[in-house]
């Protein structure tokens, strides 16, 4: 049980130490603070918009584009795969096509998407889709 107290405090240390760093380093202006601004005052704009109740409406918006984007891939995703293993011609048709969108990774469809779908809503719903 001692190694583990002694691990669990090793861990705890490091991550005080981290954000002293963090604030050390913003208070002697190693970068802009709009850029780098201080743990504290990062502290305080998260606790104001937890206070206001901001964060909680943000946080389902993303939670709701998440589900979106992945309900209609997920959906597209197992009704492509069940007729590409069902249909030789499908198969012949698709899975190459399948093959090389599974090599892309969905952050490189973003230029694209950006162009198609424009910086919306959809914009998100289309990476998670991807």
């Amino acid at each position: 049980m001692s190694w583990y107290k002694t691990y669990l405090k090793v861990e705890v240390i490091s991550i005080i130490a981290l954000f002293a760093a963090w604030e050390l380093a913003a208070r002697l202006s190693i970068a802009p603070t709009y850029i780098f601004p201080p743990f504290s005052e990062t502290i305080k704009a998260l606790w104001s918009l937890v206070c206001s109740g901001e964060l909680g409406l943000n946080y389902l918006a993303t939670l709701s584009r998440v589900l979106i984007g992945l309900g209609l891939g997920s959906s597209l995703g197992i009704l492509l795969g069940l007729a590409i293993a069902y249909h030789e011609m499908t198969y012949r048709a698709f899975f190459p096509i399948v093959t090389l969108l599974y090599a892309v990774p969905a952050v490189a469809w973003i230029p694209l998407f950006l162009i198609w779908i424009g910086l919306n809503e959809g914009l998100p719903i289309a990476v998670v889709f991807m």
